[in-house]
């Protein structure tokens, strides 16, 4: 077993629960640790946070887990998780080993003019789900949400108990999480500050917005990686476990 620990980060409408699937195979070869980000599963959100302090608080939190362990972790991080994952590698170089990010949505990296339409299409999103929660339409927000980032078969095969988590995280998941992504913006240095194995997974089904944040990161990442997982989508690891694993698989190897 490897004495690096494997951190696993989940995405914004999910928790730990996520990596329930993959535990007993990866913590056959790593410890694997799947903490519920604060705001998730069984972690309650810090109150009165503005928006620039969302990932800070999220970061700090993971910062201890981090220091019980000698040896540096490799980092997985799922959308929201993976926009953790990188400010925590920023954060803390000597406690991250690696990074393997699925599409992180760090919407400030649609910064180019011809990035203008994708922008407009998660900001025209985020109005409707917003306005639908002002009118305390959590279902609608969550639908909408759900059928964008994972499509219309995936919310069609939620059964009940897993879409009422869904709608009370809903007003944390807009109002917070995805609202931070329009404003935590990385460093100009952070291709020199993270030299580290970094693989970038990206599905060609994924909405357009996620695969161009995901090549606009590996442009500015000189250790980047980037793998495309052919008809997945942004909800990868759960609809092409295989080729997650096999991908994990190959970024741990070449980690080493």
């Amino acid at each position: 077993m490897s004495d690096a620990p494997l951190l696993l980060l989940h995405a914004g409408a999910s928790s730990s629960t996520q990596w329930a699937p993959f535990r007993r195979r990866l913590g056959q070869t790593h410890r694997v640790l799947a903490p519920d980000l604060h705001g998730h599963g069984e972690t309650p959100a810090p109150p009165n946070l503005a928006l620039d302090g969302v990932i800070p608080a999220q970061v700090a939190d993971l910062l201890p887990l981090l220091d019980t362990y000698a040896k540096p972790a490799d980092v997985v991080g799922h959308s929201y998780g993976g926009a953790i994952a990188l400010f925590l590698a920023l954060a803390a170089p000597g406690r991250v080993r690696s990074l393997l990010l699925i599409e992180p949505p760090l919407f400030t990296l649609l910064d180019q003019p011809d990035d203008a339409p994708l922008l407009d299409e998660i900001r025209s999103l985020e109005a409707e789900n917003l306005a639908a929660l002002d009118r305390g339409d959590a279902e609608d927000a969550t639908k909408r949400f759900v059928r964008y980032w994972s499509g219309d078969a995936l919310w069609h095969a939620l059964p009940d108990a897993f879409r009422a988590p869904l709608y009370r995280g809903a007003e944390l998941r807009h109002r917070r999480g995805i609202a931070a992504m329009f404003v935590a913006a990385l460093p100009d240095d952070v291709g020199e500050r993270l030299r580290i194995p970094v693989t970038l997974l990206t599905g060609t089904r994924s909405p357009a917005p996620a695969r161009r944040i995901t090549e606009r990161l590996a442009n500015r990442l000189p250790t980047a990686h980037l793998v495309t997982i052919a008809d997945a989508g942004h909800m990868l690891p759960g609809t092409h476990a295989r080729e997650f694993v096999a991908a994990l698989q190959i970024h741990l190897a070449a980690a080493r």
